[in-house]
């Protein structure tokens, strides 16, 4: 009965917006597609779902700092039991820069672990894991692949997102971060 009145709602509010004059899918309404794509968010599917985005700061020197940010649910992570009884999942993150000038960094690669108490804690759908690093980039245009893989059950997801890396500017102040 409590979800009765918020459907209906729902199934009214629906009826009342004509989708068809707007640039707005069915499925759209159902997802965060629409919105990852709109804010230059990498949305990989897959075995292995994950989200990524990557932040350039300038820095004093001739490059910039390039910070990557990944999440991902346990529940897209094979977890296997542990001699101590609990649960690890174990995923590697690989990364590849290609520049337009052809003078790339060399790929990096990160092997990481998750470990959790209870088997319930494995089947969390949320952004339960949050991957982190810290990369430094020549100015540039870059088209970059993320690929996050599941060591544990051999599966992976790939996705690809376009990246600039302005030259450095002269000295000055700016805000703070």
């Amino acid at each position: 009965r409590s979800l009765l009145v918020p459907l209906a709602l729902f199934a009214w509010a629906l009826a009342a917006v004509d989708l068809r004059a707007q640039d707005v899918s069915f499925d759209d309404l159902l997802s965060n597609d629409r919105f990852y794509r709109d804010q230059g968010i990498l949305h990989a599917e897959g075995k292995v779902e994950f989200l990524a985005d990557v932040w350039v700061l300038p820095t004093a020197s001739d490059s910039a700092r390039a910070l990557l940010g990944i999440s991902l649910s346990n529940a897209d992570l094979q977890f296997v039991r542990t001699e101590e009884g609990g649960w690890q999942a174990d995923y590697e993150v690989i990364v590849r820069f290609e520049a337009e000038d052809g003078d790339s960094p060399p790929e990096r690669r990160w092997e990481r672990s998750v470990e959790v108490a209870t088997f319930d804690e494995t089947l969390l759908t949320g952004e339960t894991i949050v991957f982190q690093a810290d990369l430094e980039l020549l100015p540039g245009e870059y088209e970059t692949t993320i690929t996050v893989r599941d060591r544990n059950a051999d599966e992976s997801s790939r996705g690809e997102l376009s990246l600039a890396v302005p030259a450095p500017a002269g000295a000055a102040v700016g805000e703070p971060v």
